[in-house]
Parts: structure tokens; sequence; C-alpha cells
């Protein structure tokens, strides 16, 4: 080969020629490569090389003729379990695909940790790697000690179209709940019956749901597929919040409709639940008091047309307009405060200037 080729040039994947004539098994184009020079052992992006690749093809020749270096390469399945991980993790479905056509690669296998390829695809949001993987035969039901399901990672990493693959594979809450140890959003998780009340508490353990995780962080798309694919919106998460509580407390009308509409369509009885006292227990109002002492326009309508009673008192005695006109007399005083004392300060400066220009 001309000296002018770099014959251990890398592509935007970190992978020389040699990688590529081993992945297509060309043993000619491999041993003329090696013979001028290539590298067995420069890493891609991933962590594969020449030689690992070579190893897991399951070509004992080629294997043989990368190796008469010496290298040390490791067991055969270990070099394949690592380099499916860290192509799951990065979504190199090329890499992945051609492992899992070795005969010893497990599209169920777990890590160190006890995470499976799926729920690192899952974590990471790559579609198309986990379409290969459940095609693959990858467990579906896997409950991981990060604190989720596959199924509620997806939900809680906010990945769309993550949660959308997964349930058109198959995946299904079926009504359970997860009962997770928190420690900055990790812990084990526990399989309970759906008896368990949502959001109580017991000696640290907090119960949480995938619905009320997507209302929170406003995922209105995930919101609209959990209810699609039938998760309940009508329960008690903790200390008297619901979904629609923490979708008006935070100030999210796209949601509020998405969860008004759903209690419309299965018939919930929805003016039981924004007539009465279940927002924001902590202030004792009624959801349409919170809307209006927020000045929510856009919520307060939105209630107003789901039946929500205007002149509905809260158990403090206020009724919507009362918490609106508070609201807007506190924020007139804070103007006039604000503007009384821009006003003294300009006046000082006026003051400070006349008596200077008078000496």
């Amino acid at each position: 080969m001309s000296e002018r080729v770099d014959i251990n040039a890398i592509d935007r994947r970190g992978r020389t020629p040699l990688v590529y004539a081993v992945w297509n098994r060309h043993i000619p184009v491999v041993e003329l490569l090696f013979n001028a020079g290539a590298r067995v052992d420069i890493e891609d992006d991933v962590g594969g090389t020449p030689l690992s690749y070579a190893i897991c093809s399951g070509n004992d020749d080629l294997a043989k003729l990368l190796l008469k270096n010496g290298t040390k390469a490791g067991s055969k399945e270990s070099i394949v379990q690592t380099l499916l991980f860290a192509s799951a993790k990065k979504g190199d479905r090329d890499v992945v695909e051609l492992l899992l056509e070795t005969n010893i690669a497990n599209p169920s296998v777990k890590d160190s940790d006890g995470r499976t390829l799926l729920l690192w695809a899952t974590v990471y949001n790559h579609e198309a790697v986990i379409d290969q993987l459940v095609k693959a035969g990858a467990q579906l039901d896997y409950k991981g000690v990060d604190g989720s399901i596959l199924l509620y990672r997806a939900v809680s990493e906010g990945n769309e179209s993550a949660v959308e693959s997964l349930y058109e594979a198959g995946v299904r809450l079926d009504s359970d709940i997860l009962q997770t140890q928190w420690f900055w959003e990790r812990g084990v998780i526990e399989h309970l019956d759906s008896s368990v009340i949502p959001g109580f508490r017991k000696d640290g353990i907090l119960i949480v749901d995938p619905i009320s995780w997507a209302v929170d962080r406003g995922y209105e798309g995930i919101v609209k597929l959990l209810i699609k694919n039938g998760s309940a919106t009508d329960f008690e998460i903790r200390n008297g919040w619901r979904p629609l509580s923490l979708a008006i407390e935070d100030g999210n009308a796209a949601i509020v409709r998405i969860l008004l509409d759903q209690k419309v369509a299965t018939n919930f009885d929805y003016n039981l639940e924004i007539n009465s006292n279940i927002l924001n227990p902590r202030l004792d109002r009624v959801p349409l008091s919170r809307a209006a002492e927020k000045g929510d326009e856009a919520i307060v309508e939105l209630l107003l047309e789901y039946g929500a009673k205007p002149d509905l008192k809260d158990r403090a005695g206020g009724t919507p307009l009362s918490r609106a006109a508070n609201t807007t007399i506190r924020n007139i005083i804070r103007v006039y405060y604000d503007f009384d004392r821009s006003c003294r300060g300009q006046h000082d400066r006026i003051r400070t200037t006349r008596r200077n220009k008078n000496r």
C-alpha cells in the first residue's frame, strides 16, 4: 500500500478500515490491512476494537489472524457483553445488530448493577435499538434496581418516543404502583398490587405513579399516551393532591384540559373533584379559588367551562372572586409601594442635584 495512505484513519465513529473489513468477514482484506500495519487495538466510540469484533464474529480464522500479535483480548462472552451495553447506551444499532447475530449474545443480559440493555436504550431514548432488542426477544417486564420498570423510566426521563415504542411492544403498567426509596431519584423497586394507595408514605417509602410524574413535569404528550393506554387520573397521590391538582398548581392549562377531557370521556364525576377542597390542602383552596388566586386566567376559564361553581366557598370562607380580588389588591399595593419607593429615590436625587448647584 502507498505510504501516503493512513491505514489507521478513523471515521466519525472512531472506526478504522480494519473494523469494517472484520464486520464483513472479508478475510483477504483483513489480512492485507493487518500485514500493512493496521492496528487491532484502536477503540471506537463504543469501546470496540478490530480484535474484539473479530472475536465476537464467531469466525475462528478472523480471530486467529488478529491474535497473531499475542494481544490478550479477554473472553468472547465478556467482550460481547461490554460492547452490547456500550452500544445500547449510545444507540449504535449497527453494533447491536452485529452482536445479536452471535450465538452467545443475550438480549436480556444484565450488567453488574442488574440493569438490562432494554433499560439503557430506554433511558437514552434510542428507539431503533429498543425495536431491535424487542424483536430479538428482550424481556418486557423488567424491574430494575434504579427504581423503575422500563415504561416508568421512559416517563421519568420525558422520552415520549420511547414510551410510545414500549407501549407498541406490549409493555403495560397493569395498574401496578411503584414503590421507591428515593436517593437522588435512585432506589430499589418493588412491585406492589393495585390495592396500595398511591402517595402513601411509610418509613420513608414514597409511592409514585407515572401519570403524576408526567403531569408534574409538564410532559403533555406522555400524559396523553398514558391516558390512552389506560392510566387512571382520579386517585389521590399524597396528602390530598391529585393529578389535576398538580396541573392547576403548575399553571399548565393544556394538561388541565387533557385531564378534564379524560374525565368526561370516562363518565367520571369530575364536578365532585373540581368543586371540592382537594387542591393544595395546605391552603384549603378549591381548584377555581386557587387558579383565581394565582391569576391563571386560562385555567379559570377552563374550570368554569367544565362546571366549577363561581360562588363556591373554600374552607377558609373565601370565594374565587374574593381570592382574585385579594391577589389583585396585593399586586396593586406592591406596584404602589415600588412606585412610591422609586419616586422617593428620584426626589432625593433631584434635591441632591439642587444642593450641589447652590454651592
